[in-house]
């Protein structure tokens, strides 16, 4: 490892390595979807993948008023789940809001 190469070759290794085990080691989302609403038949879908949940549910949503799935997931949060929530911040002012 006399060579300033050799040395950027071991580097760009270590990087490979590092970006591999980030991957291996990292869950992966098991559902990935997007849903369109008003949808009775895409509430019924989400709330299943809701309660199905174990680890973490990250939900990014622009205006948050169904109680079906606000039920399922405050329901999730009580199994242990952890819930992260994106939001607009406007709509939460709004009647009916459950975010």
């Amino acid at each position: 490892m006399k060579l300033g190469e050799d040395k950027e070759i071991l580097k760009g290794l270590r990087q490979m390595i590092q970006e591999l085990e980030h991957d291996l080691y990292r869950p992966k989302a098991r559902f990935q979807d997007a849903f369109f609403f008003p949808s009775k038949p895409n509430v019924d879908r989400l709330a299943r993948y809701i309660a199905m949940s174990k680890n973490t549910i990250d939900l990014c949503i622009y205006s948050f008023t169904n109680d079906t799935l606000a039920t399922e997931i405050i329901n999730a949060h009580k199994r242990g789940v952890k819930v992260r929530i994106i939001t607009d911040e406007e709509n939460l002012k709004n009647f009916g809001a459950d975010a």
